[in-house]
Parts: C-alpha cells; sequence; structure tokens
C-alpha cells in the first residue's frame, strides 16, 4: 500500500511483541496461521515476511488496525495508526473492498463513524470524512468481539467469592491449579487459625435464568494453607491512603493453597465454560498502566454473584513509588482482592481498597478506589522464590 513506510511499521511490531505473541494475534484476530504462510527465523524477518504478505493481498491497513488495537500504550504504534489512518480509508474506499474486508476495517472505526466515550457517555461523533480522524484512536481501542467474549468467560471460571467462617468478605482468582490470590486484610482475621480453618473460595457463582448458581465451593488446605503474604501499610488500614508509604513487602497480598487443585477440573454444570476452568500466569514483564487507561473489574461486590465493571477511562495515576494504582472503576465492599484487567483482558493489578471521599480541602475527586500493580507482587514472589508458582503453564 503507498504511503507506509515498511521498515517503520515492522520495527513497530517487533518492538511491541515478541514471537509468540505476535503469533498468537494473527491467529486469534486475523485467522492467520503463520507457520502456514511464512516460515520460522528470528523475529525480525518473521515479521518483515507477514507484513509483506499482508501488503500483496491489500490486507495491511487490517494488520495495522489490529496492532493498534493490541497494544493501545505503544506510542509508536499509535502514532503509525494515527499517521496511516486517513490513506487506509481513502485506499479502502478507491479499491472497492470485499465485505469480509470492509467489515474488519469498520471494527476500527476506519469508515463508520465514531463514537466516542468517557465514562459511557459520548462525546464527540467523528465522521469518516473529516481528515482529524487521528483524532478518534486517542479514544477508547476497539476490540475483537469474539476474542474478548472469550477472554471474559475465560475469566469468570478463574474468579471466587471469598468466604471466611461463613461470611462472604472479598473476592479471589486462580493464579495456579490449587493456587488463589486475593488480599491480605481479607483473610486477616484468620491468619492464625490451624489449618486455615474457615476459608473458602466460592467458583462459578453466578447468575442463572433460574437465580443464582450456588457454584463449587473449596476450602483452604490443612496445612500451609498460606503460601506467602505481604501486609498493607498502616495508614491504609487507618482508612487514610493518601498518606501511606507502602514499602516493598506492604502488598496487601495473600497466597492461598486450596484442598484441591480445582484449576485442573471441570466447572460446574450450568457455568459458562467447558473443561478445566484453568488458571492465570502472573506477567513477568510490566503490564501497560497509565492515566485514563481503561481498566475492568472483575469481583463479588457485596456478597452478589459474580460482576464486571468497565470505565472508559479508569486509571487516575500510579504512584511513584511504582506500588499503587488508583482509578475510578466501580467497586463496592466484597470486591478486595478482584483482579483488575486491561481492554484485553490481561491482568494488570490486584483491588485492594476504596475509599469513598477525601477530606475537604484536597483537590482529588471523590470515590477513589487503590490496587496493587500485579507486576509488584510477581516481583515479590520472586524474591521469596516462589515465582515458579504463579507462572506455571494452564491447561
Amino acid at each position: 500500500m503507498k504511503g507506509i513506510e515498511f521498515e517503520e511499521v515492522r520495527n513497530a511490531i517487533i518492538n511491541a511483541f515478541d514471537a509468540d505473541d505476535f503469533d498468537m494475534l494473527l491467529y486469534e484476530r486475523l485467522d492467520y496461521d503463520r507457520p502456514q504462510h511464512v516460515g520460522d527465523g528470528p523475529f525480525k524477518r518473521v515479521a518483515s515476511d507477514v507484513l509483506r504478505d499482508f501488503q500483496k493481498q491489500g490486507l495491511d491497513p487490517i494488520l495495522i488496525a489490529e496492532v493498534a488495537a493490541k497494544r493501545p500504550m505503544k506510542n509508536d504504534i499509535q502514532a503509525i495508526y494515527r499517521k496511516y489512518a486517513a490513506a487506509m480509508v481513502d485506499e479502502a474506499r478507491r479499491q472497492g473492498v470485499d465485505d469480509s474486508r470492509a467489515k474488519a476495517i469498520e471494527r476500527y472505526g476506519l469508515i463508520k463513524d465514531l463514537e466516542i466515550q468517557k465514562g459511557g457517555v459520548t462525546v464527540e461523533t467523528v465522521k469518516s470524512g473529516r481528515g482529524g480522524l487521528e483524532r478518534a484512536i486517542t479514544g477508547v481501542p476497539v476490540v475483537n468481539y469474539n476474542a474478548w467474549l472469550r477472554q471474559m468467560l475465560n475469566w469468570e471460571g478463574k474468579v471466587c467469592r471469598v468466604e471466611i467462617d461463613g461470611t462472604p468478605l472479598g473476592t479471589g482468582f486462580l493464579v495456579g491449579e490449587d493456587l488463589v490470590l486475593t488480599n491480605y486484610h481479607v483473610v486477616e482475621s484468620i491468619l492464625h487459625a490451624p489449618g486455615g480453618a474457615g476459608f473458602v473460595a466460592r467458583f462459578d457463582y453466578i447468575e442463572t435464568p433460574t437465580g443464582p448458581a450456588l457454584g463449587v465451593a473449596v476450602p483452604g488446605a490443612a496445612a500451609d494453607w498460606l503460601v506467602a503474604h505481604g501486609t498493607y501499610a498502616p495508614n491504609e488500614g487507618n482508612g487514610d491512603p493518601r498518606n501511606a508509604s507502602p514499602d516493598a513487602t506492604q502488598l496487601d497480598f495473600a497466597l492461598v493453597r486450596l484442598a484441591q487443585g480445582i484449576g485442573s477440573m471441570p466447572r460446574a454444570p450450568g457455568s459458562n465454560g467447558a473443561g478445566p476452568r484453568g488458571w492465570v500466569n502472573l506477567p513477568t514483564n510490566a503490564p501497560a498502566l497509565g492515566p485514563k487507561m481503561p481498566l475492568m473489574i472483575i469481583q463479588h461486590p457485596e456478597t452478589h454473584t459474580i460482576k464486571l465493571a468497565m470505565d472508559t477511562e479508569g486509571v487516575i495515576e500510579v504512584t511513584p513509588d511504582q506500588r499503587r494504582v488508583r482509578y475510578k472503576t466501580t467497586t463496592e465492599g466484597g470486591s478486595s482482592g478482584a483482579p483488575i484487567l486491561n481492554l484485553d483482558g490481561q491482568l494488570v493489578a490486584l483491588h485492594h481498597l476504596g475509599y469513598p471521599a477525601f477530606p475537604k480541602g484536597i483537590p482529588i475527586p471523590d470515590g477513589i478506589n487503590q490496587g496493587i500493580p500485579i507486576i509488584t507482587i510477581y516481583r515479590r514472589l520472586r524474591d521469596l522464590g516462589l515465582d515458579h508458582l504463579v507462572t506455571t503453564p494452564s491447561p
């Protein structure tokens, strides 16, 4: 396609992905089984060959759009998308795209009108004929619907309601076959109970057409139930988190071992999914976290069945020490320990508290929630020699 700098696009791709992630993007989002089209080799050569193949088919605009949607926080990728968005529209119109290509391009707003939303409110509609199309892509990236839906259904089976002595107190999620990650303050009351007596993780507690499903209740292991933990900062426990200065160990997390490896077992009858429920690995490299980034939180708020909260401009700030992230995404009591995801369903943080209002005179908006960047928890577990427990491949 005319006007596209081949080397610029290729270099942006290899800087944003590794070989496996790029292959997965091609397969899941573009139905392109790379080994059937392009041979193995150094990633730079593979990326070049893939880009040439897409150019030959006239599908390079779709590849760029998919790459941009997958890496919303990569400035070089987004700059390329902005640079060539108008050219993509003109080329598609000139060529007269077929139905399949038209639908693929439309998913990214390159032909149809775009609605830019903030907090669920439409603030601007951008017409496809306007030259300033690049402004649209600074909003929320559009995701592949089917891939996103599969991701959410997979997550649903991994998230549990945490009950202590029969009382729902928080949320957790599987990070190993028999390992649940939640907050330290959720399990603090039973910290010294023999064998973690009183801990229960309830999976598949979902809403059905006939009412809530009871799901599957799994107790904590009889011995060595608390594998690792980190406390919270004193001011966070006193309700004044804005003045907290947590050290490297104060990450408010608890890694709990269950009495059975439910991650390798099928989901409960009637739940949304089949086969082993699996678990999520903690990322070993820091996922992007930045102001106004969209966030999703899967949680059991106020003892309810599993819920999803989403905010199109969720992130407010990441603290300078990188140990806390603050956001506006909705949570309630019972949400503590919930996984925080980016728009692609990637785990980025662990929710740990919300405070409804700051004292008068503090120039920070009400309703701020706070979490722990997941990379800090992974690094703490690595320092403890336990990182292998949370990076075991899931079935």
